[in-house]
């Protein structure tokens, strides 16, 4: 599956989270695997304001994109 697809299933999911109560603010984090790493939410950022763009990926090394921050957890 292409990166924005995945990205907007992982802000999908993060709402719905939000919306069941499960989670609240910048809590928590939802992650899928992608290629040889990770994409992730990013931190500091409430789930209503996230954009594809904010998602991060994290290679297998644990290595982010720059400028990004992924989930501080």
């Amino acid at each position: 599956m292409e990166r924005n697809k995945l990205a907007r299933q992982i802000i999908d999911t993060c709402l719905e989270m939000t919306r069941l109560g499960l989670n609240q603010g910048t809590a928590g984090n939802v992650s899928v695997r992608y290629q040889d790493g990770m994409l992730i939410t990013p931190t500091g950022i409430p789930y209503e304001k996230l954009t594809e763009s904010h998602i991060v990926f994290i290679d297998g090394n644990g290595k982010h994109e720059e400028g990004k921050l992924p989930s501080s957890e």
